[in-house]
């Protein structure tokens, strides 16, 4: 695996923490 690969992939990651705590606060909010 290529070291950029790996990276998309770990950005990928941190993405979908980013979104699921959004959408957990949302959730808390409504």
């Amino acid at each position: 695996m290529h070291l950029s690969e790996y990276n998309k992939i770990v950005d990928l990651k941190r993405n979908g923490a980013l979104n699921l705590g959004r959408i957990i606060l949302l959730g808390t909010r409504q």
